[in-house]
């Protein structure tokens, strides 16, 4: 049999739907100590774990090591704090935030850990401060700047000095500035 048959190189394990977490000749994690113990390696468990397994502990544990892993907690286990920690690890994971659980603090630590987050922060929340933080992380945040922020900022084309000095690809962005 080949590998396009079925089988893997060998040293290779081959992953559930989600990419991760249960492999060939594993089972899913049957009890809270199972799980607290998967949860680290990858994050990826927690998709695979049932729900009633799933505790605020080990959510926490699993948005610590993979911040994408928000994704996988639901209802009243993601709360402000699970979502502080988690753009805390991944600012990327800010799209998984729930409208009702957006705050500036959030927004801030998701964008100062990746400028890209930018991108999920809802308007509203998109403060000249915010744009620049983002900008200077990642000048290719430049793009998720609102437009009346780009023209009417804290002061004149700040946002888009910034956005050239730290990736200077974003200079045909900022001519429209």
């Amino acid at each position: 049999m080949t590998a396009s048959e079925g089988r893997l190189p060998e040293g290779r394990k081959k992953t559930g739907a989600s990419g991760g977490g249960v492999g060939i000749g594993e089972r899913p994690a049957k009890t809270q100590a199972e799980g607290l113990s998967a949860v680290p390696d990858d994050g990826l468990s927690l998709a695979e774990m049932p729900e009633v397994l799933k505790t605020p502990l080990i959510c926490l544990a699993a948005v610590r090591s993979r911040g994408l892993s928000l994704v996988d907690v639901s209802g009243a286990l993601k709360t402000h704090g699970l979502c502080l920690a988690t753009v805390g690890q991944d600012g990327l994971a800010l799209r998984f935030v729930s409208k009702g659980l957006m705050s500036a603090r959030i927004c801030l630590r998701a964008v100062r850990g990746n400028g890209l987050a930018l991108a999920f922060v809802p308007t509203e929340l998109k403060t000249p401060e915010l744009c620049l933080e983002a900008v200077r992380g990642n000048g290719r945040a430049f793009h998720a700047v609102p437009d009346a922020l780009k023209n009417h900022g804290i002061s004149p084309h700040v946002i888009c000095l910034k956005a050239v000095r730290e990736t200077g690809r974003t200079l045909r962005l900022s001519l429209r500035c």
